[in-house]
């Protein structure tokens, strides 16, 4: 996704992105998008933390076994 100032034929000085109602829009999909992944990121690191404890248990298990 490239943003919409890359050559754009109204971009008339430097920043005029606060301004452009299309960097806007952009913006705000940019935002929800990164929502979505910081989201998918959080689930994924609370996974890996139940996945490790249970495999710490699993080798607890094991080693009282004597296995």
């Amino acid at each position: 996704m490239t943003a919409p100032c890359k050559g754009c034929p109204d971009r008339d000085y430097p920043h005029c992105h606060m301004v452009c109602e299309r960097y806007k829009e952009y913006r705000a999909e940019r935002e929800e998008i990164m929502a979505r992944k910081a989201e998918i990121a959080n689930i994924r690191e609370i996974k890996s933390i139940r996945l490790n404890k249970w495999e710490r248990e699993e080798l607890l298990k094991r080693k009282r076994k004597g296995l």
